[in-house]
């Protein structure tokens, strides 16, 4: 799952707990402002137990599709 959060940050760290309760596997947030992607993973009793934030230089390899790598970066060009 991946939000784009332009003015509903807060809304989007809020639903977190609604996805790791379904099971979502791993949640991104992209933070258009700080040029950053905050990601959840390890869903367990309806919180993520792994919380990392990814800077532009950083590699962000997804969790759950092993052959998605993007360069956070990119994602703002």
């Amino acid at each position: 799952m991946v939000e784009v959060a332009i003015s509903s940050v807060a809304l989007d760290r809020e639903n977190a707990s609604l996805y790791a309760e379904a099971g979502v596997k791993e949640y991104w947030i992209v933070l258009g402002a700080d040029r950053a992607v905050e990601v959840y993973r390890l869903p367990e009793n309806g919180r993520y137990k792994e919380t990392r934030l990814f800077a532009p230089n950083d590699i962000l390899q997804c969790a759950t599709v092993p052959n998605v790598r993007i360069r956070v970066g990119d994602l703002f060009a």
